[in-house]
Order: C-alpha cells, then sequence, then structure tokens
C-alpha cells in the first residue's frame, strides 16, 4: 500500500491539553468522535500513550480540546506537534488565561 493514501484522509485537527503537577501541557490530535448528543454528552479522542499528554490527563482526569480552523498558522503545529512536553514547557509564554485542561 502507498501510504501516502492516508495524506488524502479528511479529518480536523485539534489541541489537546491537561494540567497536573502544576503544569500545563498540549499535543496535536486529529481523531476525536461524538459519541452522543444528549446528556451526559460524550465525545472520544485518541491519544499516543506515550505523549506527556495523555500521562497527565490519567493522572488529573481532565483534558481540554481546541478544536483549530484550517488558516491555523503552521508555528502552533510545530510548537504542539514537533516536541514533547518532557522537554519544552509549551505554555512557558501564554498567557494565564489561554491555560486550559483542569487545574
Amino acid at each position: 500500500m502507498d501510504v501516502k493514501a492516508l495524506y488524502q484522509i479528511p479529518y480536523g485537527l485539534y489541541i489537546l491539553t491537561s494540567r497536573a503537577d502544576g503544569k500545563d501541557n498540549g499535543c496535536i490530535l486529529n481523531t476525536v468522535m461524538q459519541l452522543t448528543s444528549t446528556t451526559p454528552i460524550r465525545i472520544a479522542i485518541c491519544v499516543n500513550k506515550e505523549n506527556e499528554t495523555c500521562r497527565m490527563i490519567g493522572e488529573s482526569g481532565r483534558f481540554a480540546l481546541s478544536v483549530l480552523h484550517s488558516q491555523t498558522p503552521f508555528h502552533v503545529f510545530e510548537h504542539f506537534g514537533f516536541q514533547s512536553g518532557r522537554d519544552v514547557d509549551k505554555f512557558a509564554n501564554c498567557q494565564e488565561e489561554h491555560r486550559t485542561g483542569g487545574g
């Protein structure tokens, strides 16, 4: 199979964030789906279990999901997708009101 075919599958992109141990972190996701539209509203997310954000969600039990616009600047993807929260504080230069995902 030509793996380039996978790049043709349409889907949304999201930033998944969480907070644990007094630290915020986030990563890029491409898999989110609605499970219910009635109370309680439920969604499913898929996140790599090796991601620091996944560990933080497991610890805190909380997360926030932000839908990215198709014209989101590439530097957002570089910042949240091309580096690990184990090595970099991804929210170091963000204002407090932009932080989400628990706490």
